[in-house]
């Protein structure tokens, strides 16, 4: 059975209100054919050929050590022509995908862009997986869980996450104890032992998971920390550095999302890039002067624009930023997030046009819950029904309660 956004109770009400059209800025950003047949053309338009050419070339070489599948080609070739479009997902690098959403997230953009190629014949759209590879707590990444343990591995923290590289196994036996007898066991052990060999780096074995999971699909796995690919950035990098230009153009926006839900997702910062080295750290200006936090490196306004044009790729976006760099470098059409992607993304409209981009459609991720058998017929025998508990607890029992046993019985 499907259960609607709309129907569940802790859904944020910000999510509920732009998919029924009501917040009166983004109606034009709600997944449907009409506005994706707009948001064609708007890329069509503002994309350039050469960036596609950088994108062909940049993705070309992150891949080649990967065993491509036909599809995979086809959709690597496809990105040089005008006609192509991407829908994308993106997830933290954790390890072995951590929570199951990652998988939820890569199946539906699958599932978006097949289905548009039904619906729009003449265009082709390719399935993009954006691996936050820069990300740099690797705390949040760390672990992950299965029904009955928690994993977890170790390693030098503090940098890029998809530059570290992977020292400590031991969960990999763990994980050989629990599921060595499992229907699909040997399969997971042989992928995760693949992935996660001693000198692979993060990033690495995040894409050889999503290969043996998804390549048959046609999914590409992208990597952000990219010089060539950052290149394309310079120019907003720039206004960043100079103007506070995501944090003066989203005031706006922020302080009608906090007048009427009482918070917003992300708070941006007057600068909302990192320096990248052995470390990554905040950039901020203080008094004049560029300083990368935590390190002895600072710049004057000169010397950090011209670090800008000969190392780009020393230049790291942070969470808030990112959604420019990613709609920069692709021919994207739709993001598919989680409901926080989607809040802090809905602080960005203004941004993007002052940087003349165009802001994509935006889909919350769907979510699955598996009953076995024995669950399901519980519920049965209770006389409920499986959209209820998804509505508020305390009501679906006092409803029940008084439904079970008349008002007599209970005094």
């Amino acid at each position: 059975m499907n259960i609607a956004f709309n129907h569940i109770k802790n859904i944020p009400q910000l999510i509920k209100d732009f998919l029924n059209d009501d917040l009166g800025f983004a109606g034009d950003k709600i997944f449907s054919l009409d506005n994706i047949s707009k948001q064609i053309e708007l890329k069509q338009k503002s994309f350039p050929k050469a960036n596609r050419e950088v994108l062909h070339t940049s993705l070309s070489m992150q891949l080649q050590s990967s065993k491509l599948t036909d599809l995979q080609k086809q959709n690597l070739d496809l990105l040089k022509d005008e006609e192509t479009f991407t829908i994308t997902t993106g997830h933290q690098l954790n390890l072995f995908t951590g929570p199951v959403f990652f998988i939820y997230k890569i199946l539906q953009t699958i599932k978006t862009a097949n289905f548009l190629k039904e619906k729009f014949p003449t265009k082709n759209f390719v399935p993009i997986f954006w691996m936050a590879t820069e990300d740099h707590d690797f705390d949040e990444i760390d672990h992950f869980k299965t029904e009955n343990h928690f994993y977890q591995t170790k390693a030098k923290q503090g940098g890029a996450v998809g530059r570290i590289k992977v020292e400590d196994q031991f969960f990999i036996s763990e994980f050989e104890k629990e599921f060595k007898d499992y229907v699909f066991g040997t399969e997971l052990i042989l992928m995760m032992k693949e992935a996660y060999k001693v000198g692979n780096t993060f990033a690495e074995a995040t894409r050889i998971i999503g290969q043996n999971l998804f390549a048959d699909y046609g999914l590409l796995m992208l990597d952000g920390d990219d010089k060539d690919l950052k290149t394309l950035m310079i120019p907003t990098f720039k206004k960043e550095l100079l103007n506070e230009q995501l944090f003066k153009t989203t005031a706006e926006k922020r302080q009608l999302l906090e007048q009427k839900y009482h918070k917003i997702q992300v708070n941006p910062r007057e600068i909302n890039l990192f320096y990248l080295s052995e470390t990554r750290n905040r950039i901020e200006k203080i008094d004049g002067v560029y300083k990368v936090l935590d390190t002895d490196i600072s710049f004057s306004e000169e010397e950090i624009l011209e670090e800008l044009n000969n190392f780009p790729e020393k230049f790291s976006p942070n969470a808030v930023l990112r959604p420019a760099y990613q709609e920069s470098i692709l021919p994207n059409l739709a993001y598919v997030g989680g409901n926080a992607e989607i809040m802090y993304w809905l602080e960005l409209p203004d941004f993007f046009n002052s940087v003349e981009l165009p802001f994509p459609i935006l889909i919350p991720r769907n979510s699955l819950l598996f009953l076995n058998e024995k669950t399901f017929k519980k519920i049965e025998k209770l006389n409920l029904t499986i959209a209820e508990f998804f509505e508020d607890f305390s009501v679906i029992i006092k409803k029940h309660l008084v439904e079970n046993h008349p008002l007599h019985e209970l005094l």
